[in-house]
Order: C-alpha cells, then structure tokens, then sequence
C-alpha cells in the first residue's frame, strides 16, 4: 500500500508537515562587515535553507529603535521591496538598525516567524525577539532570552583558515619570514585614529618586522580615514605591503583572510572587536596596538555610568526606573572594549603590544555552537504550521 507523502490541497499543491522540513531562515545582512560575519556564522552554522536579504538605510534609520519600533521606516524601497511573503521560519540580523526590520517581519509573519538578533544594541531589549546575543562587556541586565558572549560570532573556522591559505600562500611566499599581520580599524565613540596616530602605528610595527628580519603585511577597513590610510602607508617601508580597503574591494584582494592563515604574527588595532575575535580565533599570536581614548567618551560615559549604577531590575524608585530605562535601550551602561581587551589578555588569547604574554595552548572557545543550539531549540517545542511543497523563500 502507498503511504502518501503529505496530503493534497484544493489547488492542487501538497503540503508537508512542518517536522518534515527543515526551518527557512532569512539572513539580514547590512553594509557593515562586522554585522555581516556575525549574521553568516550564526546561519552557516545552523545549516538550514536560507537567504540572504541586503538592508540599504535612509537617513531616519538614525531614529531611536524604540521610535521606529517594528516598521521599515528606516529602509530605502529597494530594500522593503525584498521583504515580502511568504515569511521565514526564522530570521537573523545584527545591529541596531536592523533591529526593527525584525520586528517587523515577526508581526507582519503573525508571530509564526522566529527572531534572533546579534549585538549590544540590536538586542537592548530582549523582550522583543524571541533570543539575543550580546557581548558580557556591554553589561546588559541577565534575561531568558538573553546569550552572553565574550567575543563576537564570526566565520574564522579551520575549514575557512585552510581555504584562505591556499589562496594566498603563493603571494605571500614572495615576503620576508616572519610575516606581521596588520589589521587597521578606525575611529569609534571611543578611539581616534588620526593620521599621526596611524603613522606611529605603521612606524612601530616596521621596527617590530625589522627586528625580526621580517616583512609587514597590512590591511585597512572601511572604518580606516583615507588621511590615516595614507599616513600609515606612508611610514612602511618598500619591501612591505599596505592594502588600502575601499568599497567594491573585492575578497581576493584584500589580504584580511590571509593574514589570518598565514602571518607569523598579527597586530590588531584596539577598536575593532570583530577583527580582535577573528585574529584570536586564527591561532596566531595577536598583540592589541592601543589606540588614544577619545575625550568625549569620557565625558559621555558619566551620565550613562550613573543610570547603570544605580538601577536595580525589580527593584522600587528609582532604582526600578534606572532599570527599566536601560532594558528599553534608552540608556545603555558603556560598551567599554578594554574590558574585552583584559578578557582575552587574562586568558592568554592575546596580549599587549610589545608585551611577550604566555599564549594560551588553545584559541577561544567557540560559544556559537551553543548558541545555535539554543536556536534550534526555539523550534523543538513549537507547532509550526504546514508548509506547502513548493519554494517558501
């Protein structure tokens, strides 16, 4: 006797129970690499069907989230006109602009879509999403659905190092040995960096290579100033290469990867939490170059170390109002990267520039496996509804 496989419908289409197939997964991607990597690790990780959905941002994405709420407000129309049923089984975004996009998809889906947002300000409020992942130096108050992470997700897997070494092995052999890695950021909320201040870096790190009889690889970021790209390139020397990042860069030109699977050192700029998680992630030594702290961040940081302070979750007065005006992300405690930059030191996952520091035997500690796992188990208790046979992406 034949057994069917799903039943059939009015027009004709089958429908297969929802524990047939796998999840649909949306990844939310926007111009920002950081947020992007976070994005890909987490659905490559997951392996479900997926794609991806490229977010172009008006000037009134700038509104706080709690003012855009779930809306799309803050998208261009080639954007919005990609969001359209029938909706995920779930989506995955990072940052804080594409915060209420997800919102939106999870009301106009009726509930039925999942969401999980990455980052310290994508997932302030944690009550709107269905789980988020923040970094343990953004000292958001603990939830259910809160993931502490001591680093960023990214993509810097042995599988990803072994393919970036291939590529670019032979145009590294044409260097002196050893090889520094340099990763350049650029400027935050919290760090500058001027064109003197990327000068002395490309200074510091030709005497580090010439020490060692060695050579200097480096690459900027879309973050890195074209003055302080200039600067720094400036000071290298003719048997050294700088990569000046600029938009349409295409991957097998910028030696980012490469240096991760190839140099004999790496030197990170203390902005950039993504490239510190990554270049840890490679196995490489990585020495933080520090990077002068900004003098409003200083200032800036008082009224929000105040609220933070002071509040206190379940508590009365104003305790009870610092609290919930931190959980709604209209106060946020400082995001402080020395204290990312202490937890990877203190580990032996990196150290100071200039500084020898007893290497860990290992990189970090992957926390995206539980992470995804927690991911998979939004769906192990959920009735979902039947999906037709046929494309729902």
């Amino acid at each position: 006797m034949c057994v069917p496989f799903g039943t059939m419908t009015s027009s004709g289409a089958s429908e297969i129970p929802a524990a047939a197939l796998p999840p649909t997964v949306w990844a939310l991607l926007d111009d920002r690499p950081g947020n992007t990597s976070q994005t890909r690790a987490v659905v490559e990780a997951l392996g479900w069907p997926s794609v991806e959905k490229r977010l172009a941002f008006r000037p009134s994405a700038r509104l706080h989230n709690r003012i855009l709420d779930a809306s799309l407000f803050g998208l261009r129309g080639e954007s919005t006109a990609t969001l359209t049923p029938p909706w995920p089984d779930l989506v995955v975004a990072a940052g804080r602009r594409s915060a209420p996009v997800v919102r939106y998809i999870g009301r106009a889906s009726g509930g039925a879509s999942r969401l999980v947002v990455l980052g310290r300000k994508a997932g302030d409020h944690a009550d709107a999403f269905d789980l988020v992942a923040t970094p343990a130096y953004a000292r958001l108050f603990e939830h259910p659905k809160r993931f502490v992470t001591s680093v960023p997700f990214h993509g810097v897997t042995p599988a990803a190092l072994a393919r970036a070494a291939d590529a670019w092995r032979e145009r590294f052999d044409a260097f002196a040995r050893p090889i520094v890695g340099v990763l350049v950021g650029g400027a935050t909320g919290q760090f500058s960096l001027s064109p003197d201040t990327a000068r002395r870096l490309g200074e510091d790190v030709v005497r580090v290579a010439a020490d060692c009889g060695g050579s200097v690889i480096a690459t900027t970021s879309r973050r890195t100033d074209p003055t302080a790209a200039l600067a720094f390139a400036s000071a290298l020397r003719d048997v050294d290469l700088a990569h000046r990042w600029s938009p349409g860069t295409r991957a097998d030109e910028n030696p980012y990867r490469g240096l991760l699977a190839l140099a004999d050192e790496l030197i990170v700029t203390a902005d950039s939490e993504s490239m510190l998680a990554e270049a840890t992630a490679s196995g490489r030594p990585v020495f933080v170059y520090p990077l002068p702290q900004r003098r409003s961040f200083s200032a800036l940081r008082l009224p929000r170390e105040f609220i933070a302070a002071r509040a206190t979750p379940g508590g009365t007065g104003a305790g009870a109002l610092f609290a919930r005006l931190i959980e709604l992300g209209w106060s946020r405690p400082t995001r402080d990267l020395a204290l990312m930059h202490e937890h990877l030191i203190e580990r032996g996952h990196a150290g100071r520039f200039r500084t020898p520091y007893n290497r860990a035997t290992s990189t970090p500690a992957s926390e995206l496996d539980a992470f995804v796992a927690r991911v998979r188990g939004l769906f192990d208790s959920t009735e979902r509804e039947p999906r037709r046979n046929g494309p729902s992406l």
